[in-house]
């Protein structure tokens, strides 16, 4: 059993960490043993509880040395702890997991009023008003960085990747590290899965043609080489994110998910999401070793894309 907010759910802790990729991984009957996923490492030093979900990180510092399952998920699928929590309250909750297989009178009024809003207003990223080279050196330059608000925080040392609503207030931002993997959003934002990274600027300049990534850091690349993009900031497109697409107008979709096991997931959330909606067309990353369009920038205009075949899930 896993606690989440107060409740004991029977959450398969193992069919959950299987979703994901992990470095020399091993799956031991109780617990799973694997390099870090908040750092680069050669020599696994990171274990999970598959019974409780607890997890330790013998190389990690502070509060990432270990702790709870909703922590971790919350990391692996790029989202903040809240959201986590509803996911898994959705679905392992005998309350609350067939909520949306039963009728029931209209709520929207109601929901609309407990739907989080919150638009921060811009003093407030005044602490984070520094710049670190880290981005250029991944080749963002300061223009583009500025463009998104993109900040930099003394403090913990950590890159700061503002999310805008479509209309561009600013609804959340990410805190992502310089010295590791780590990241953590704000809070009290509002739910990432109801927004795109980048949408702003693609209705600000009525772009109908956009690429779409799982990264920040893969989007303000891409727009650094003049190519409008969006990324999802998880490896799946939310039914909201999906929405937005069509909300805005964007008439054809240029897939650019990691050449990994979670970006062949994000491609095939989008494909079933907005197939027959939509052009959809995919880069081919078939015989390159790059693992994303960061790594790719210096050829990413060179990158061969084909019409998305939504019958062929070939490696997906």
């Amino acid at each position: 059993m896993v606690k989440v907010r107060g409740l004991d759910l029977p959450i398969n802790v193992k069919a959950e960490l299987e979703e994901f990729s992990w470095k020399k991984a091993k799956w031991k009957g109780d617990r799973l043993i694997a390099c870090s996923p908040f750092r680069d490492e050669q020599h696994p030093s990171f274990a999970v509880e598959f019974e409780n979900g607890t997890w330790i990180d013998s190389g990690g510092d502070g509060e990432w040395r270990k702790g709870n399952f909703v922590k971790l998920l919350s990391f692996l699928r790029g989202e903040s702890y809240e959201e986590t929590e509803e996911y898994l309250i959705s679905v392992y909750s005998p309350q609350f997991g067939d909520l949306d297989r039963l009728e029931i009178p209209d709520i929207s009024d109601w929901l609309e009023e407990k739907r989080n809003n919150k638009i921060f207003d811009p003093s407030e990223l005044k602490p984070f008003a520094y710049h670190h080279p880290y981005l250029e050196r991944r080749g963002i330059p300061l223009n583009v960085q500025r463009a998104f608000d993109v900040g930099f925080d003394p403090t913990t040392q950590s890159v700061v990747l503002v999310w805008h609503d479509m209309k561009g207030n600013i609804v959340s931002w990410k805190h992502r590290s310089i010295n590791s993997k780590i990241f953590w959003y704000v809070k009290g934002g509002q739910p990432i899965r109801n927004h795109l990274y980048g949408i702003h600027w693609v209705v600000k300049r009525g772009y109908k043609t956009v690429w779409i990534v799982e990264a920040e850091i893969d989007a303000l690349t891409l727009w650094s080489q003049g190519i409008p993009a969006v990324a999802i900031g998880s490896s799946y497109l939310s039914y909201e994110k999906r929405n937005l697409i069509l909300k805005v107008g964007v008439e054809k979709i240029v897939i650019a998910t990691d050449n990994d096991k979670d970006g062949r997931k994000a491609k095939r959330s989008i494909v079933e999401g907005l197939s027959g909606l939509v052009d959809l067309q995919e880069v081919v990353w078939d015989g390159l070793s790059y693992k994303d369009i960061n790594e790719a920038r210096e050829i990413v205009k060179e990158l061969q894309i084909n019409d998305v075949d939504i019958f062929d899930w070939g490696e997906i």
